[in-house]
């Protein structure tokens, strides 16, 4: 099983519940959102330090930001390719900004178990299933 099509999801305003939990959801475009942290990395080489903090200030990089905010000590099975995030729990849709400072988590595929979406949150991994198993609604 490959990793499902979220394409229909994006720019939704969506909720879903896990277990007792009935929570917004975000999806996100991971492999948009990496190309666009990869280019700001690439404008910041060469720079010096103060450049480098100057260019940082000035443009987010949502990459850093869920990784920070969401995915925790978990970031190496992102960076492995382990886990593909895809799903941001408990803000608003289309944020200014992924440094919620309180958030219900993230959803990732499960590469190496085709595809499971788990639910990270806080310092907890939660099965939940497939994709086509969440109770995912229009909110």
């Amino acid at each position: 099983m490959g990793v499902p099509d979220i394409r229909h999801l994006l720019g939704q305003e969506l909720a879903v519940t896990l277990g007792d939990l009935t929570t917004t959801l975000e999806v996100v475009d991971w492999a948009g959102l990496r190309a666009d942290s990869e280019a700001l990395a690439a404008r910041a080489r060469g720079l010096g330090q103060d450049e480098i903090n100057a260019l940082y200030q000035g443009a987010r990089d949502p990459v850093a930001e869920i990784v920070e905010y969401f995915l925790f000590e978990y970031a190496e099975r992102v960076e492995d390719g382990d886990w593909l995030p895809f799903g941001l729990l408990g803000i608003g849709c289309g944020p200014e900004s992924y440094t919620e400072m309180t958030n219900d988590g993230a959803l990732v595929f499960d590469l190496a178990a085709e595809a499971a979406v788990l639910w990270v949150r806080d310092d907890e991994v939660t099965p939940v299933g497939h994709l086509e198993d969440l109770p995912i609604t229009r909110d």
